[in-house]
């Protein structure tokens, strides 16, 4: 949303978690074209044809696609685009090779819950009649071991403190970090997925 509201855009965040919500105006509240709203992409209580753009980022694979489709064509104006996006963490390097394990280990449902199970046929069936075009970017963050906690812990499969595997998992974490870190830093890659297209009026 930064991105775009430091261009000049104005942007309504629609979250359906409280604590996200109040996260967002925390940091981003100064702005003045940011509007964040209670809603989801099914239901986002947005007037009809009130947007140019919807745009999704790593959240897609939550959805209900026929009824986010269906609100998506409800909000958007004339020639409106929705944008789909992901940033898919790779696997190339020992570390990352490593670090899948141990989300594997810990994760509670993290396959089925793992965005890579929005295949292209998936995002083709979401815009169909109309195409959809893939735009793919190299793309990474760089951590301390703060943040790659930080990371870790973003993600609404993994256990947070107090639970089953919390300590066993941040133990693996932090013996995980000081085999592979250089300088203190370690870095994961990602390619990131850009899927855009127009919905049938």
């Amino acid at each position: 949303s930064v991105l775009f509201l430091d261009a000049g855009y104005k942007v309504v965040a629609i979250e359906p978690n409280k604590e996200m919500r109040e996260k967002a105006i925390a940091l981003f509240g100064h702005y003045p074209g940011l509007h964040v709203a209670d809603g989801t992409a099914e239901n986002s209580g947005l007037p009809s044809s009130s947007v140019d753009a919807v745009i999704a980022g790593q959240a897609f694979h939550w959805f209900d696609a026929q009824a986010t489709r269906e609100e998506f064509k409800r909000i958007l104006r004339e020639n409106g685009i929705v944008v789909l996006v992901w940033n898919e963490r790779q696997t190339l390097s020992s570390f990352e090779l490593e670090y899948d394990e141990l989300i594997r280990k810990y994760g509670r449902d993290y396959v089925k819950l793992n965005h890579r199970n929005i295949d292209l046929a998936h995002i083709q069936a979401f815009f169909r009649p109309e195409p959809v075009a893939l735009q793919c970017f190299d793309n990474k963050q760089v951590f301390d071991f703060e943040g790659l906690k930080g990371r870790l812990l973003s993600s609404s499969y993994m256990p947070v403190a107090g639970e089953a595997g919390y300590d066993a998992m941040i133990s693996d974490l932090e013996i995980l970090f000081r085999k592979y870190q250089a300088g203190g830093r370690i870095t994961i890659h990602y390619e990131t997925k850009v899927y855009s297209g127009r919905l049938e009026a």
